[in-house]
């Protein structure tokens, strides 16, 4: 996509408790993000989280065009596999028009 890399934020959310580093280790080398650029924010709600590496969100800054182009791919993915799916209608499921 050609992101520049200063418009692109990662925040990894995780839970006291976990292990940040292997947390952070995992994230960056998911996303190819480096380490230095992560946001760590602490969800203190008292209890675990159900990921052993917590969360990771991409923000990505002015990213409208981005999100347009996004939207449009899945909406084109949706639109396939409808139609591959239901494929064309044989004849006999045809209404007869007058």
């Amino acid at each position: 996509m050609k992101i520049p890399e200063e418009q692109i934020k990662p925040t990894m959310r995780i839970f006291t408790g976990m292990d940040e580093e292997a947390s952070l280790c995992y994230w960056s080398e998911t996303t190819g993000i480096p380490k230095n650029k992560f946001l760590v924010r602490f969800n203190d709600g008292g209890t675990r989280g159900r990921t052993q590496f917590g969360m990771c969100r991409i923000t990505v800054l002015r990213g409208q065009y981005f999100l347009k182009l996004f939207r449009s791919l899945i909406d084109q993915t949706f639109r396939d596999m409808i139609n591959r799916n239901l494929g064309p209608r044989s004849s006999t499921d045809r209404t007869a028009h007058s």
